[in-house]
C-alpha cells in the first residue's frame, strides 16, 4: 500500500490514496502527521483532506491534547459507511463475509450450492449470488464486492470464472454481471490467492514479504508472494499447484485430467483413504482427528505417507522461489498436532541443503474462511489504490 506522496499536480491520484491509507493505518491522525508521514507539503495535505471530508470518506473526530498552541483536529475513516462483502464462491456453497474497512467481520452467512450438479447452469448460480446480495443489501449500504473462486467452477457445466474462458467453455463474467446489478466495483480472484492476501494483511504472513501459502481442502491450491506483492501470472490464476501432473494413471480430477496432486493430497483424497484403511470407520476430518489422538496405527502410517508425499512438491516449490515462509492453510491445517513434524522433515529432506532452517513452516488458523475474507479484502486494497473509483458508490450511500 502507498506510504509516501509525490508533490506534483500530476499524481493527484496518488496523493489521494496515500493520504487515505495513511489515515486508514494510522488513525485517528493530524494533518501534520499526515505531511511527515507523507513526506508531501501542508497545504497539498489539507487539500486532500478536505477532499475526502466532503465526499464524507473521512471524518474529523475530536481534537488532541495539546502542551502549546492550537489543538490538532484528528482525522478518521467514516467506518459508519464504508462496507465491503467478500464471497467464497466454491463449488458446493457460497460464503458471504460483510466486513468493514478494518477487516473486521460484521456479519456472515452460507448458501448451499452444488456446481458440479448435471442440471447447474450459469444462470442459477448468477441468481444465487444475486439473491444473496440482495438479503446483505437490504442491512448493509456496500461499497463493493470481492469475490474468491476455484479454477474450475463447474467441470459438468464448463463454467470458468473471469472475463475469458477456455473453449468450450462458459464464461461468468461476475465482475460485469454483478457490477451491473449492484452499482459497485467487484474484483474477483482465485480462491488460494485471496486467502493468501487475507494472510498478508491480517493473518499468518503480515510479517513476511515472501512466502507461499498452501491452501489445502476439497481441492488443493497456493498463493505465492514475492517482494511483497501476489504473483498473478497473465491470466491473474498462478499458483495452480493442484494441477500438477503426478500420475497420469491417477484418478479424475476435476479440471478434466488424470492424476492431478489434487487427486493425491486434498483433504477429500485423504479422507477416502482413511475410510477404506478404517472399513469405513473413519470417514470424516473429526473422525480422523480422533482416531490420530487415539494412537491408531494405521491412521498414524496414513498420515506418515500423506505428509511424505504433500511435502515433497511443496519442498519443490520452496526451490523454486527462496520464501521466507511456508503457511500450511485450509482444512487440513486442523491436523496441525500429527502433521508438522512430519510434513516439516519431508519438506527439509526435498529443499537445497544450502535452504534447510531458511524459511518458516506454519500452519495458519483454520477456523474461519479465509477466502471470503480475503476477497474482502481484494475491495479494501483495490479502494485504498484508487479510492475515485469508489466515490460515485459512497456518494450514493451518504445521500
Amino acid at each position: 500500500m502507498r506510504q509516501q506522496g509525490m508533490n506534483s499536480q500530476d499524481n493527484r491520484e496518488h496523493n489521494r490514496a496515500t493520504i487515505l491509507t495513511l489515515i486508514r493505518n494510522h488513525g485517528p491522525v493530524s494533518r501534520a502527521e499526515l505531511a511527515r508521514l507523507s513526506k508531501l507539503s501542508k497545504p497539498v495535505v489539507t487539500e486532500i483532506v478536505e477532499s475526502l471530508i466532503s465526499t464524507e470518506l473521512v471524518y474529523e473526530s475530536y481534537k488532541a491534547k495539546s502542551g502549546v498552541g492550537r489543538r490538532p483536529v484528528m482525522l478518521e475513516l467514516n467506518q459508519d459507511h464504508l462496507r465491503i462483502v467478500g464471497i467464497d464462491l466454491a463449488r458446493t456453497q457460497i460464503e458471504l463475509t460483510v466486513t468493514d474497512l478494518l477487516g473486521q467481520c460484521l456479519e456472515s452467512c452460507k448458501r448451499e450450492l452444488d456446481t458440479e450438479s448435471p442440471e447447474i447452469l450459469m444462470e442459477q448460480i448468477l441468481e444465487a449470488l444475486c439473491c444473496e446480495l440482495r438479503r446483505v443489501q437490504t442491512r448493509h449500504e456496500l461499497i463493493g464486492i470481492g469475490i474468491g473462486y476455484p479454477v474450475p467452477l463447474s467441470t459438468s457445466g464448463r463454467i470458468a470464472v473471469g472475463t475469458s474462458a477456455p473453449a468450450g467453455w462458459t464464461n461468468l463474467d461476475l465482475e460485469y454481471l454483478l457490477g451491473n446489478e449492484f452499482g459497485v466495483p467487484v474484483l474477483i480472484g482465485n480462491d488460494a490467492n485471496v486467502a493468501a492476501l487475507y494472510e498478508k494483511w491480517y493473518g499468518a504472513a503480515s510479517g513476511f514479504q515472501d512466502f507461499l501459502y498452501i491452501m489445502i481442502g476439497k481441492g488443493v491450491g497456493a498463493g505465492i508472494f514475492c517482494n511483497g506483492d501476489l504473483l498473478l501470472g497473465q491470466s491473474g490464476i498462478a499458483g495452480e499447484f493442484g494441477h500438477i501432473l503426478v500420475n497420469p494413471k491417477g484418478a479424475q480430477c476435476v479440471c478434466g485430467k488424470r492424476g492431478c496432486l489434487e487427486t493425491e493430497i486434498s483433504l477429500n483424497a485423504l479422507l477416502t483413504k482413511a475410510a477404506l484403511g478404517s472399513e469405513g470407520t473413519v470417514s470424516s476430518l473429526e473422525l480422523l482427528t480422533a482416531a490420530l489422538a487415539d494412537g491408531q496405527k494405521d491412521m498414524e502410517r496414513l498420515l506418515t505417507e500423506y505428509s511424505f508425499v504433500t511435502g515433497r512438491h511443496i519442498g519443490n516449490l520452496v526451490n523454486i522461489f527462496n520464501p521466507e515462509a511456508v503457511i500450511i492453510g485450509g482444512d487440513i491445517a486442523r491436523l496441525e498436532p500429527f502433521l508438522a513434524e512430519g510434513l516439516g522433515r519431508s519438506i527439509d529432506d526435498t529443499v537445497y541443503p544450502m535452504m534447510q532452517g531458511s524459511y518458516q513452516l506454519i500452519f495458519s488458523e483454520a477456523t474461519e474462511n479465509k477466502v471470503a475474507k480475503g476477497a474482502s479484502v481484494l475491495v479494501q486494497q483495490h479502494f485504498l489504490t484508487h479510492p475515485h473509483k469508489y466515490i460515485s458508490a459512497f456518494e450514493r450511500i451518504s445521500s
